[in-house]
């Protein structure tokens, strides 16, 4: 899909170099070999798209793919897996304060759902090209998208989630010992609030 995009983006000067980062996936790998990543390299040559995609087949540790992701212009993630439910590269994206534009799996749906990305229908490189084409030639809209993105992304810390919960938890305590005399519907109630707004 992601490829079939880019070969429609091949009018955009400077050209967008598309890159196919990391390993293929190790349950991937397993059931179909290199048939998978020989297809991508195929697929690549048919297009005549050698100058516009790369592929970089290293498996990077983290500090090296928060680095990858801080050098993209926009992260492009277009999985073909309609079970696909999150992505540790979304994360990262966001943190790194990158627009994101992503097939429809529940992570991207909930995440870019403010602005921080755009969400395009799983196999659809049409709509994944007016999707990078939207980004790549609009630079306030990157801008808005990036902004968004690193709001999100300093929510997504482990220190953020935590001063969430320290909140939460002296909220209850607090409610727990200047409530005791109200009725326990009441307080489960407060409580529920309480998590909803965590949340």
């Amino acid at each position: 899909m992601a490829i079939d995009a880019v070969a429609g983006l091949q009018d955009l000067r400077p050209l967008p170099r598309y890159v196919i980062l990391g390993k293929t996936h190790p349950k991937v790998q397993a059931s179909q070999g290199d048939f998978y990543l020989n297809g991508l390299m195929s697929r690549v040559n048919d297009l005549g798209l050698e100058d516009a995609v790369e592929f970089d087949g290293r498996y990077l540790d983290l500090e090296n793919l928060a680095l990858a992701v801080r050098q993209a212009d926009v992260v492009v993630l277009p999985y073909e897996s309609t079970e696909q439910v999150t992505s540790g590269v979304l994360v990262e994206a966001l943190a790194a304060g990158k627009p994101v534009i992503a097939s429809a799996f529940p992570h991207a749906i909930e995440l870019l759902g403010t602005g921080a990305g755009i969400v395009v229908p799983h196999g659809d490189s049409v709509a994944l090209t007016a999707a990078l084409r939207r980004v790549l030639t609009n630079p306030a809209l990157a801008a808005r998208m990036a902004a968004e993105a690193r709001w999100i992304g300093s929510t997504l810390y482990w220190p953020a989630i935590a001063r969430r919960y320290d909140h939460l938890a002296a909220k209850l305590v607090a409610g727990r010992q200047a409530d005791r005399g109200l009725p326990a519907a009441r307080r489960a109630e407060e409580v529920s609030d309480a998590l909803a707004k965590v949340s």
